[in-house]
């Protein structure tokens, strides 16, 4: 009895694909799989997203939660990117957010029709032009309709700055 599969050229394309098939699978699985974090002792992983939450964050001013001034009004400001996220305590008596955040350096921008477009906050750069990334401004986990300059501020309110993509 002869050995027809391997001479028929119809059995060695079905397991020639089935071959590529298997070894992309296995290259899309290593993609997908978490790597373990240098930084941890406790063996616990991140995954591939965690990476762009280093980069995004290399350039930070500040890593950690933080206090500023010593006016009368106390707010918190939270900066959220790449789930990662700082908590900024904030002391003013400045009446606008931006006022604020500008008087201790946590934001930069530009001026333009609608105000204060701000383009970076504690140093974490969003360039919309590069790749659609923004900062969104919310109040109590609510996106605001108001910008970072028209925005009154009062005694403990929480307010994020989230790096979003668009």
């Amino acid at each position: 009895m002869k050995k027809l599969c391997f001479r028929n050229n119809l059995c060695k394309t079905v397991i020639l694909s089935a071959l590529c098939f298997l070894m992309l699978a296995s290259v899309v699985a290593c993609n997908n799989s978490t790597t373990p974090d240098p930084g941890t002792t406790d063996g616990s992983s991140t995954t591939l997203a965690g990476t762009a939450a280093d980069g995004l964050w290399s350039k930070a001013l500040y890593n950690e939660d933080k206090e500023f001034g010593s006016g009368a009004k106390v707010i918190k400001l939270e900066v959220k990117a790449a789930n990662k996220s700082v908590t900024f305590t904030i002391k003013t008596d400045k009446e606008k957010l931006s006022d604020a955040l500008l008087e201790h350096e946590l934001i930069t921008g530009d001026e333009g029709q609608y105000g204060l477009f701000v383009k970076s906050v504690n140093g974490i750069t969003a360039n919309y032009d590069a790749d659609k990334a923004y900062w969104a401004l919310g109040k109590d986990g609510v996106i605001l309709n108001t910008g970072v300059d028209s925005t009154i501020i009062s005694a403990d309110e929480h307010y994020e700055f989230v790096y979003t993509k668009g």
